[in-house]
Protein backbone atom coordinates (compact mmCIF):
# COMPACT_ATOMS: atom_id res chain seq x y z
CA UNK A 1 0.00 0.00 0.00
CA UNK A 2 2.88 2.23 0.59
CA UNK A 3 4.13 1.97 -2.70
CA UNK A 4 0.51 2.60 -4.06
CA UNK A 5 0.39 5.72 -2.18
CA UNK A 6 3.64 7.14 -3.52
CA UNK A 7 3.05 6.12 -7.10
CA UNK A 8 2.02 9.07 -9.24
CA UNK A 9 -1.39 7.53 -9.95
CA UNK A 10 -2.21 8.50 -6.56
CA UNK A 11 -0.24 11.75 -5.73
CA UNK A 12 -2.96 13.25 -8.99
CA UNK A 13 -6.01 11.21 -7.92
CA UNK A 14 -8.58 12.69 -5.02
CA UNK A 15 -9.86 9.58 -4.66
CA UNK A 16 -6.24 8.18 -3.67
CA UNK A 17 -5.28 11.40 -1.11
CA UNK A 18 -6.71 9.85 2.01
CA UNK A 19 -4.84 7.34 4.05
CA UNK A 20 -5.17 3.93 2.13
CA UNK A 21 -5.88 0.93 4.85
CA UNK A 22 -6.68 -3.17 3.53
CA UNK A 23 -10.15 -2.44 3.87
CA UNK A 24 -10.59 0.18 0.93
CA UNK A 25 -8.59 -1.83 -1.21
CA UNK A 26 -11.46 -3.08 -3.29
CA UNK A 27 -12.88 0.21 -3.96
CA UNK A 28 -9.71 2.23 -3.88
CA UNK A 29 -7.08 0.21 -5.77
CA UNK A 30 -9.27 -1.88 -7.80
CA UNK A 31 -11.37 0.98 -9.47
CA UNK A 32 -8.22 2.19 -11.21
CA UNK A 33 -9.40 2.87 -15.04
CA UNK A 34 -5.76 1.97 -15.96
CA UNK A 35 -3.78 -1.14 -15.95
CA UNK A 36 -0.90 0.86 -16.87
CA UNK A 37 -1.51 3.81 -13.99
CA UNK A 38 -0.72 0.86 -11.78
CA UNK A 39 1.96 0.55 -9.57
CA UNK A 40 4.84 -2.00 -11.84
CA UNK A 41 2.52 -2.60 -14.91
CA UNK A 42 3.93 -1.36 -18.06
CA UNK A 43 2.21 -1.65 -21.25
CA UNK A 44 3.84 -5.12 -22.04
CA UNK A 45 2.45 -6.51 -19.23
CA UNK A 46 -0.58 -4.99 -19.47
CA UNK A 47 -0.79 -7.18 -22.70
CA UNK A 48 0.19 -10.39 -21.52
CA UNK A 49 -2.21 -10.35 -18.87
CA UNK A 50 -5.25 -9.07 -21.19
CA UNK A 51 -4.09 -12.71 -22.97
CA UNK A 52 -5.18 -14.16 -20.04
CA UNK A 53 -8.13 -12.42 -19.90
CA UNK A 54 -7.33 -9.95 -17.21
CA UNK A 55 -8.65 -6.78 -18.24
CA UNK A 56 -8.40 -4.64 -14.85
CA UNK A 57 -6.66 -4.55 -11.35
CA UNK A 58 -10.07 -6.18 -9.98
CA UNK A 59 -9.84 -9.40 -12.11
CA UNK A 60 -6.27 -9.10 -11.24
CA UNK A 61 -6.89 -9.34 -7.40
CA UNK A 62 -9.20 -12.41 -8.09
CA UNK A 63 -7.18 -14.15 -11.17
CA UNK A 64 -5.51 -17.35 -9.73
CA UNK A 65 -2.44 -16.96 -8.10
CA UNK A 66 -1.12 -20.32 -9.59
CA UNK A 67 -1.70 -19.18 -12.82
CA UNK A 68 -0.17 -16.12 -13.08
CA UNK A 69 2.77 -17.59 -11.15
CA UNK A 70 2.88 -20.70 -14.13
CA UNK A 71 2.72 -17.91 -17.13
CA UNK A 72 4.21 -14.79 -15.94
CA UNK A 73 6.50 -15.93 -12.96
CA UNK A 74 7.27 -14.23 -9.68
CA UNK A 75 6.41 -11.00 -11.04
CA UNK A 76 2.96 -12.42 -11.45
CA UNK A 77 2.67 -13.12 -8.13
CA UNK A 78 3.69 -9.89 -6.82
CA UNK A 79 1.02 -8.14 -9.12
CA UNK A 80 -1.91 -10.10 -7.78
CA UNK A 81 -0.48 -9.20 -4.05
CA UNK A 82 0.22 -5.67 -5.01
CA UNK A 83 -3.32 -5.65 -6.29
CA UNK A 84 -4.62 -7.28 -3.20
CA UNK A 85 -3.11 -4.52 -1.15
CA UNK A 86 -0.15 -6.99 0.14
CA UNK A 87 3.32 -6.51 0.11
CA UNK A 88 5.58 -9.60 0.66
CA UNK A 89 9.05 -8.31 0.45
CA UNK A 90 11.50 -9.31 3.14
CA UNK A 91 13.11 -6.58 4.16
CA UNK A 92 15.89 -8.22 6.58
CA UNK A 93 17.07 -10.06 4.87
CA UNK A 94 19.96 -8.70 2.38
CA UNK A 95 20.18 -8.92 -0.89
CA UNK A 96 23.41 -10.43 -2.48
CA UNK A 97 23.59 -10.33 -6.13
CA UNK A 98 24.85 -13.37 -8.23
CA UNK A 99 27.22 -11.21 -9.93
CA UNK A 100 28.89 -8.26 -9.92
CA UNK A 101 29.35 -6.38 -13.06
CA UNK A 102 31.68 -2.86 -13.51
CA UNK A 103 31.21 -1.10 -16.91
CA UNK A 104 32.85 1.95 -17.78
CA UNK A 105 30.87 3.64 -21.09
CA UNK A 106 31.94 7.35 -23.04
CA UNK A 107 30.37 9.27 -26.09
CA UNK A 108 33.62 10.89 -27.61
CA UNK A 109 34.05 14.28 -28.55
CA UNK A 110 34.62 13.50 -32.59
CA UNK A 111 35.18 10.59 -34.52
CA UNK A 112 38.61 9.00 -34.46
CA UNK A 113 40.13 7.22 -37.21
CA UNK A 114 43.72 6.55 -36.34
CA UNK A 115 44.75 3.07 -34.69
CA UNK A 116 46.98 5.42 -32.40
CA UNK A 117 43.99 7.55 -31.27
CA UNK A 118 41.58 4.41 -30.72
CA UNK A 119 44.21 2.41 -29.00
CA UNK A 120 44.86 5.07 -26.46
CA UNK A 121 41.16 5.84 -25.45
CA UNK A 122 40.26 2.07 -24.86
CA UNK A 123 43.77 1.97 -22.44
CA UNK A 124 42.83 5.04 -20.60
CA UNK A 125 38.86 3.34 -20.60
CA UNK A 126 40.68 0.01 -19.33
CA UNK A 127 43.01 1.74 -16.98
CA UNK A 128 40.25 3.67 -15.60
CA UNK A 129 38.25 0.57 -14.45
CA UNK A 130 40.79 -1.40 -13.60
CA UNK A 131 41.23 1.30 -10.63
CA UNK A 132 37.55 0.77 -9.70
CA UNK A 133 37.74 -2.99 -9.55
CA UNK A 134 40.98 -2.67 -7.68
CA UNK A 135 39.41 -0.55 -5.16
CA UNK A 136 36.25 -2.23 -5.00
CA UNK A 137 38.73 -5.52 -4.62
CA UNK A 138 37.02 -7.62 -7.23
CA UNK A 139 38.77 -10.05 -9.97
CA UNK A 140 37.53 -10.04 -13.71
CA UNK A 141 36.54 -13.10 -15.25
CA UNK A 142 34.89 -11.85 -18.47
CA UNK A 143 36.04 -8.81 -20.85
CA UNK A 144 33.70 -7.02 -23.06
CA UNK A 145 34.52 -4.61 -25.41
CA UNK A 146 31.92 -2.71 -27.74
CA UNK A 147 32.90 0.17 -30.09
CA UNK A 148 29.99 2.12 -31.63
CA UNK A 149 30.70 3.84 -34.79
CA UNK A 150 28.95 7.19 -35.07
CA UNK A 151 25.66 6.93 -37.33
CA UNK A 152 27.17 9.03 -40.20
CA UNK A 153 30.76 6.77 -39.89
CA UNK A 154 30.76 4.40 -42.71
CA UNK A 155 32.54 1.83 -40.56
CA UNK A 156 31.03 -0.75 -38.43
CA UNK A 157 30.47 -1.19 -34.63
CA UNK A 158 32.54 -3.78 -32.84
CA UNK A 159 31.89 -5.91 -30.16
CA UNK A 160 34.03 -8.38 -28.73
CA UNK A 161 33.57 -11.04 -25.64
CA UNK A 162 35.79 -13.10 -24.07
CA UNK A 163 36.35 -15.04 -21.02
CA UNK A 164 39.32 -15.04 -19.01
CA UNK A 165 41.11 -16.19 -16.15
CA UNK A 166 40.10 -14.83 -13.12
CA UNK A 167 42.59 -11.79 -12.42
Amino acid sequence: LAKLAMDNYAKHNDNMRALIRYEDVPNKLWTIPKMTDFWGIGKRTEKRLNKLGITSIKELANADPLLLKQKLGTIGLQHFFHANGIEESNVREKYTPKSTSFSNSQILPRDYHKQREIELVIKEMAENLAIRLRKGGKLASNLSLYAGAASTSEYSSVKVSRNIEAT
